[in-house]
C-alpha cells in the first residue's frame, strides 16, 4: 500500500497541559505522538498491529497518514490508515453496539421520591424491551443461573494433546489421562464431576494430609512434564453443585466422533488403553469403538457398497466410499476387506509391486476427494498416502503429457475415424482456437442424431487443445 502525507497546521513546542479537545498529555506532547520526540526512520508495526511510519525529519513530525487520491478527489484534509488486524473489528464493534446516546428526561412520577433516591427513580424510569419483558413475564434468569456450574470439556486427538503440552499448556483429557492411580476407575466425565485442576493448591487443603480420615482421595500434585508446569488435581468444595458435561462432536467429524464415544463409556488411562481390546491394538477409534459394541451396526453402508459395486466402476465406487465416510457412516469394513475392488483400475499387472502402487495412487486419489470436502483423511483412520500430490500436481496428471494426449489422439482417430463432415467441423474449430484472440470469439453447435459420435468428436477437439 502506497502511502503519502500533507501537513496541516498546528502550534509547535506546547508545554502547557492537555486542553478540551485532549489531544495533549500532561507533558504537553501530543498523544498520537504527533511531535519531535517520535522520529522513526523505517515503517513498522507495533506491538498491536498498527503501522508505525516513518518519520525522519522535523517537518515530518505532523503528517498524518493519507493517499494522494483521496485528498485530490476529495480536496480537503482525510486521514487515510491501513488496518488490517483484529483489533479492526473490535474498534468496529464498540461503534456498533454503543447502546443508545445519552439523552436527557424528566419524570412526572417521582414527585412523591426524594431527589437523590437514585434506586426507585431508576425503577421508574426505565424502560424494557418487548423481548425483555416476556423473558421476565416467563420467569426465566436475566442473568446466567449460579447454580448449578456447568463445566463443559472436550475431547482431544492425541495430536492435538501433543500440541498443547509442546506449548506448556495443559487440557482437560491431558489432566484426565494424568490422575492418580486410585481414580483410575472413573470415567472422563465423573473425574470432572468430583475433581478440579489448578496450578496452586486450594488454600482448604493447606496444611492437609492427601486422604481424608476415611481414606478417600482428596487431593495430588502432577509433577512438571516437558513444558507443562506441575499442576494439582484436587476434590471439589461442592460437586453436586456442578454439571459435567462433555462437548457434541458432530457425526461426519471422524475419528474424535469416536473417541468421545469412548471417553464417555470407558475408563482409561491413555490413547493407547482406549485403543486396546483383549490385548489387541485397534487402528482406530471407529474399529475400537466397533469392537466394544458402541456402533449398532456397520451392515447398511457396507451392503451398500456392495450392491453399488456390481453396478459401478471403481472411481465411483470411491467417490461412495467418500460420501459415506464424510455423512458418519462407519466405513473402516469396507476399505479393509474392499480395498482391491476400489483400487481396480489402478492395477497395472499382477506382481505384488504393481498392487502396491495401485494402492498408493487409491491413497493419493481418496486424500484428493477429503480434501475437496476441505477434509483430512487420516481424521477418518485411513492411512494418508506416502507421497501426496499438490494442486498443480494433480492438474498436470489429469492434462496429462504432451505424448499421452497424441496417442489419445490417434487412438480416437483409428477407433472412430471421422467423417468429411467431421473433417470440415475440426479444421475449423483448429484453426479458431489457433487464431483466438482478445477481439474475436467463436461459438460452435455440435448437432447430430443419437449416435452420430458427437462424445468421440468433443474428445477429438479436446485432446487437441491439450497438445497445443
Amino acid at each position: 500500500m502506497e502511502v503519502h502525507f500533507f501537513s496541516y497546521h498546528t502550534q509547535p513546542h506546547i508545554t502547557k497541559k492537555a486542553g478540551p479537545n485532549g489531544c495533549l498529555n500532561e507533558f504537553g506532547l501530543c498523544k498520537r505522538k504527533y511531535n519531535d520526540n517520535n522520529r522513526t526512520y523505517e515503517t513498522s508495526f507495533d506491538d498491536k498491529g498498527y503501522p508505525v511510519y516513518i518519520r525522519p525529519g522535523a517537518e515530518d513530525q505532523r503528517v498524518v497518514p493519507n493517499t494522494r487520491e483521496i485528498l485530490i478527489d476529495w480536496d480537503g484534509h482525510a486521514n487515510d490508515e491501513f488496518a488490517a488486524s483484529t483489533y479492526c473489528v473490535f474498534y468496529l464493534y464498540s461503534y456498533i453496539f454503543k447502546g443508545n446516546k445519552k439523552v436527557q428526561m424528566v419524570l412526572n412520577n417521582t414527585s412523591d421520591l426524594h431527589a437523590q433516591d437514585e434506586i426507585n427513580i431508576f425503577l421508574r424510569g426505565r424502560m424494557l424491551s418487548s423481548m425483555d419483558a416476556m423473558w421476565r413475564t416467563f420467569g426465566y434468569h436475566t442473568y446466567p443461573a449460579p447454580y448449578p456450574g456447568v463445566r463443559l470439556i472436550k475431547p482431544r486427538l492425541q495430536i492435538h494433546i501433543q500440541h498443547f503440552v509442546a506449548v506448556g499448556k495443559l487440557c482437560d483429557q491431558y489432566v484426565y489421562f494424568q490422575r492418580p492411580e486410585e481414580l483410575h476407575a472413573l470415567k472422563f466425565c465423573d473425574f470432572f464431576r468430583l475433581y478440579d485442576y489448578s496450578y496452586k493448591l486450594p488454600a482448604r487443603f493447606r496444611d492437609r494430609p492427601t486422604h481424608d480420615a476415611d481414606g478417600f482421595f482428596l487431593y495430588c500434585e502432577v509433577p512438571r512434564n516437558g513444558l507443562c508446569k506441575p499442576f494439582f488435581i484436587a476434590k471439589r468444595d461442592k460437586p453436586h453443585a456442578c454439571i459435567t458435561r462433555l462437548a457434541g462432536v458432530p457425526p461426519d467429524a471422524g475419528e474424535i466422533y469416536y473417541l468421545r464415544m469412548l471417553l464417555r463409556e470407558f475408563n482409561a488411562s491413555s490413547i493407547t488403553e482406549l485403543l486396546t481390546i483383549d490385548g489387541e491394538i485397534c487402528t482406530s477409534f471407529q474399529e475400537a469403538a466397533f469392537q466394544r459394541g458402541l456402533l449398532a451396526d456397520d451392515k447398511e453402508a457396507y451392503d451398500a457398497f456392495m450392491e453399488a459395486k456390481i453396478y459401478n466402476p471403481p472411481c465411483a465406487l470411491r467417490a461412495l466410499f467418500v460420501l459415506m465416510t464424510l455423512q458418519g457412516f462407519p466405513t473402516l469394513r469396507i476399505f479393509e476387506e474392499q480395498r482391491d475392488i476400489l483400487y481396480g483400475d489402478f492395477i497395472l499387472g499382477s506382481n505384488p509391486t504393481a498392487e502396491a502402487e495401485a494402492e498408493q495412487l487409491l491413497l493419493r486419489d481418496l486424500h484428493d476427494r477429503f480434501s475437496r470436502e476441505n477434509k483430512n483423511m487420516e481424521d477418518y483412520g485411513l492411512p494418508a498416502p506416502s507421497i501426496s500430490e499438490t494442486e498443480v500436481d494433480r492438474e498436470l496428471r489429469i492434462l496429462g503429457t504432451r505424448e499421452e494426449n497424441l496417442l489419445w489422439l490417434q487412438q480416437l482417430n483409428v477407433e472412430s475415424p471421422n467423417t468429411d463432415e467431421m473433417n470440415h467441423a475440426f479444421a475449423a474449430i483448429s484453426h479458431a482456437i489457433l487464431n483466438v484472440n482478445e477481439e474475436t470469439s467463436y461459438f460452435f453447435i455440435i448437432r447430430g442424431v443419437g449416435g452420430a459420435g458427437k462424445t468421440v468428436f468433443a474428445k477429438k477437439v479436446y485432446s487437441y487443445m491439450l497438445l497445443l
